[in-house]
């Protein structure tokens, strides 16, 4: 992405890596699970409207997206298998 999004994209790529690492790690010596949730590019936070191009990144997220772009209504509901 060529717009101020992409560090928050940094950003989120560095906390999959960690949750991925403690998962492997705690899993496998104590059995613990290890999740997290992260969200796509949304712009009807506070914080939205201080990022430019964030209406394109949504777009775009919402179309490349195999599921759409994750809406705040549906991020901590379980999708049908």
């Amino acid at each position: 992405m060529s717009h101020p999004y992409k560090n928050v994209g940094v950003a989120k790529a560095a906390l999959e890596r960690i949750v991925t690492e403690l998962a492997f790690e705690l899993g496998k010596s104590h059995g613990i699970k290890v999740n997290a949730v992260r969200f796509s590019p949304y712009t009807g936070s506070k914080a939205g409207g201080a990022i430019q191009g964030l209406e394109e990144a949504e777009r775009f997220s919402d179309e490349a997206s195999p599921l759409g772009n994750a809406k705040p209504e549906t991020l901590a509901t379980r999708s049908p298998i």
